[in-house]
């Protein structure tokens, strides 16, 4: 009987090793179809992920490129006024300076004309 007990007993550990093996089996199928399915969504969110960065990166891109062309055009402008306004100045100073000269001509040669009557005045005297 003990013999007997004994075989009932391994062949219960071996229905139950079965079990334990196909219970095991079915895990590891979870397993390993979850391991698919995740690695399938990480590749999925890298590609979302780059194709965002890429439009964004386009976006700024244009952004960037839209300011620069306004600054330039900004610049321009500026660049054009303040040649205008030194242009302006320019002449303004060269025509007061023009009419410095004159008056300074002027009054030289009064100088000179009156130094020369002088001096001639006190050769007669």
């Amino acid at each position: 009987m003990a013999a007997e007990s004994l075989d009932i007993r391994m062949a219960r550990l071996e229905g139950a090793y079965a079990q334990i093996s196909e219970r095991l089996g079915g895990i590891e199928e979870r397993l390993v179809h979850l391991e698919t399915r995740l690695s399938a969504e990480i590749t999925g969110l890298r590609n979302e992920i780059r194709t965002e960065f890429a439009g964004l990166r386009s976006e700024f891109g244009s952004e960037i490129g839209g300011l620069r062309t306004e600054f330039g055009s900004e610049i321009g402008s500026l660049r054009n006024e303040f040649s205008s306004e030194i242009g302006g100045l320019r002449n303004e100073f060269s025509s007061e300076i023009g009419s410095l000269r004159n008056e300074f001509s002027s009054e030289i040669g009064s100088l000179r004309n009156e130094f020369s009557s002088e001096i001639e005045s006190l050769r007669n005297e």
